[in-house]
Formats: C-alpha cells, sequence, structure tokens
C-alpha cells in the first residue's frame, strides 16, 4: 500500500518548490481546511522570529550613499609622510590603532545605513515594475471593453474550460491586444520562478484542453495577478463592466489562497498594487485604504465569489470562478436559479 505524500508546508511558504509541487501542494491547501490552518500557524510562527520582514515602503533620501561614502573616503585618506613634520611622528604609532578602530566604526555605521536603505530601494523598484505590467494589462483590458458594444470586460463562464478568473489573459492575446505574456507576470512574485512556462494560452488550447492539462492552464493562464469576478445584478450573473469608477478594482496582485484575508503575498506581504476602472494603478499598504472601503479580495458576504452587487469588487486568482457550492447553498435566495441548478449537476 502506498503510504499518502505528507505536503511540504515549509518549503511552500518559503517558494523552494519546484512548479509542480508549488502547484500541486497550492490545491491541497484549497482543498483541506485542516491544511489551511497548519499553514496559517506555520505563518504565524515565522513572524513572531522576524522570518517574513521586509523593508518598509518609503523612499531613503536622495544620495545617500554616495554622499555617505564620500563622508567616509574623506576621514579615512592615509596622509603623506612627506607632509608630515617629525614632531607629528612621534604620536603616529599611537595614533594608528584609534585610526583604524574609527575606520572600522565608521564601515559599520555606514553598513547599517545603507543596507536598509539599498533593501528599500530594491523594493520600491519592484512595486513601480509592477505597477508598469499592470497598467500594461489594465490598458488592454480597457482597450477591449471599448470594442464591445456593451462596454464588458472579459467574461468568465459559469461552468466549462473557460470557468476561471485567468481567462482574461487569453483574451487579450487572442484579440492581439498583449504580446507579451511576461505582462501576466508581478516581478516581486514569488511563484515568478517557479512557473516553467509563462506563455499565456489562447482561448483555443484553453477550449481544447481537458484533464490534469486544463488544471495547469487554469491555475497559470491568469499569471501573478487577479481579475474581477462580476457581480449579481437583479438576480442574473453580470460579468465585469467598465463604469470608469476611480475606486473600483479590476485587477491586482492575485490573493494569497492561505491566508484568510486573502492579502497578496507578490510583494512580501507588505502591501498590494490595484488597477481602477478609471485606468490609474494605486500601492496600498493595508485594506481598506483611502477611497477604497471595499475588500477587493472578497465579496460583501465574506465569499470568493462574484460581487453581491455592481459596487462589489472581488479578485479571483487564475483559478477562481463566480460561484462555488458553498456559496450558493449559504444564500440560496442571492443566487440565480440557473446558476444554483448548474452547480448541482455540473457538467
Amino acid at each position: 500500500m502506498t503510504q499518502k505524500r505528507k505536503p511540504d508546508l515549509l518549503g511552500f511558504l518559503f517558494g523552494a518548490l519546484d512548479n509542480d509541487e508549488h502547484s500541486r501542494t497550492e490545491r491541497e491547501i484549497d482543498e483541506s481546511p485542516e491544511l489551511g490552518k497548519q499553514v496559517g500557524k506555520l505563518r504565524r510562527s515565522l513572524k513572531r522570529v522576524a522570518l517574513d520582514c521586509r523593508p518598509d515602503h518609503e523612499e531613503p533620501p536622495p544620495n545617500l550613499a554616495e554622499n555617505t561614502c564620500q563622508w567616509i573616503w574623506e576621514r579615512t585618506q592615509p596622509v603623506r609622510l612627506s607632509e608630515v613634520s617629525a614632531s607629528e611622528l612621534q604620536g603616529t604609532s599611537r595614533g594608528s590603532l584609534l585610526d583604524v578602530v574609527v575606520a572600522l566604526g565608521l564601515l559599520l555605521i555606514a553598513a547599517a545605513v545603507l543596507l536598509p536603505a539599498i533593501q528599500a530601494s530594491r523594493f520600491n523598484a519592484g512595486v513601480v515594475a509592477c505597477q508598469k505590467k499592470l497598467q500594461d494589462v489594465g490598458s488592454a483590458l480597457l482597450a477591449y471593453s471599448e470594442m464591445q458594444p456593451n462596454n464588458r470586460f472579459p467574461s468568465i463562464d459559469i461552468q466549462g474550460n473557460r470557468a476561471a478568473a485567468g481567462i482574461y489573459a487569453p483574451v487579450l492575446v487572442s484579440n492581439k491586444l498583449v504580446s507579451d505574456s511576461s505582462s501576466f507576470y508581478c516581478p516581486q512574485s514569488i511563484r515568478l520562478k517557479k512557473v516553467m512556462d509563462q506563455s499565456a494560452p489562447t482561448l483555443e488550447e484553453v477550449d481544447d484542453a481537458v484533464g490534469d492539462t486544463l488544471d495547469d492552464l487554469k491555475s497559470r493562464m491568469g499569471g501573478t495577478y487577479g481579475y474581477s469576478l462580476g457581480y449579481i445584478d437583479n438576480n442574473r450573473y453580470v460579468p465585469p463592466k467598465n463604469h470608469g469608477r476611480e475606486n473600483f478594482a479590476l485587477l491586482g496582485d492575485a490573493p494569497r489562497k492561505d491566508d484568510k484575508r486573502r492579502m497578496t503575498s507578490n510583494h512580501g506581504g507588505s502591501g498590494q498594487n490595484f488597477f481602477f476602472e478609471d485606468g490609474h494603478v494605486k500601492f496600498f499598504k493595508k485594506l481598506p485604504g483611502e477611497n477604497v472601503m471595499d475588500n477587493p479580495f472578497v465579496n460583501q458576504k465574506g465569499y470568493v465569489a462574484a460581487g453581491v452587487n455592481w459596487t462589489d469588487s472581488v479578485l479571483g486568482t487564475s483559478s477562481d470562478i463566480p460561484f462555488t457550492k458553498a456559496y450558493a447553498d449559504a444564500y440560496t435566495d442571492d443566487i440565480p436559479e440557473v446558476i444554483r441548478v448548474s452547480l448541482e449537476y455540473p457538467r
């Protein structure tokens, strides 16, 4: 009898698994509440020993590194013997050790000042690079909506091969609105180095896929960004629609499935970027934030599902669907009957 494989949760949290193992472990966490609790407990333990710390999102003073190095250089330059008188040489032996100690002290101070500043600078550069990619993809979504008579964004099916939030990427690729698939990946995502194939599939490839191939496409086709799951209006499901709102998140850093708050891991848990319907991108350290009182990671009933009304923004990961049976069972009156039936009798 084959012994059941035990998932490597620490390897999953540290991003140390290969691509297939990471995806398999992620699915097991999604399907097992007990594993989800274990991952949450491990994450809290890592926080207590400061293994998940990241620098604050702050800019260092301008020219800090250059000015500090110049200051140290000026105070540690050796003096030429030709410039020193005989009387001054008498104290050289006594002063040399002190000079070394002072120089080492200055170097330690410089390291303490510069290293956090360099880390913060690199972190901020990653956030900006992520914003640029979101801006490119978001602009493609806006262009797509302008091509539709009803100003709709790419639609997510309730069932079937296209029933996944990540379908937005193949739609944009198939419509030649995005030519570089790397645009769908945040440069600060731990998943980036685990995904061997970063090319977004075409709609034909998604439609023809079956079994494990289909599951793999659904899990990665949206990259490391989350996309709007749409909303319910007058007892019917409505795909995302362009209303040009400045506080409605259409796209953003993908939520984290192993965390109850669904905060993204793209920036080490230090915050997340969002692209809004009016075309601007903004970084938030926490939610709710300025002008964004809605939590874009769950709907107003606390579920990862379509919004309960047209103002309720919910971003799903690549494989998330607009409705789950658990949500439909909990809120029967709010879910359109045709959707409830399709969830009870899946194709």
